[in-house]
């Protein structure tokens, strides 16, 4: 059992049954997946770069530098799930 969010505030407890003890069971907490940035993050660009990881496709809007406050605030308002910020130098 991997635990991939935890409320905050008074929720600090958890009930698990005890048949989670059989075949030696485990609960873990899970940081970003528990990857590793110096392999995955390269994996990742490869993938991207071949064609096969599309996250183009998952940019809702572009902003540049001088919108980034707009950026947040589209965010904020729900009219952007993903914008990303787009430095030219």
């Amino acid at each position: 059992m991997v635990i991939t969010g935890w409320p905050t505030g008074e929720a600090h407890r958890a009930r698990v049954r005890c048949g989670a003890t059989l075949y030696e069971k485990t609960i873990r907490g899970s940081l970003f997946g528990s990857g590793n940035p110096q392999r995955d993050i390269v994996k990742m660009l490869d993938l991207y770069q071949a064609g096969v990881l599309k996250l183009d496709e998952l940019v809702t809007r572009r902003y540049s530098l001088e919108e980034v406050n707009q950026g947040y605030t589209d965010l904020v308002e729900g009219r952007n799930i993903r914008g990303v910020v787009v430095h030219d130098a």
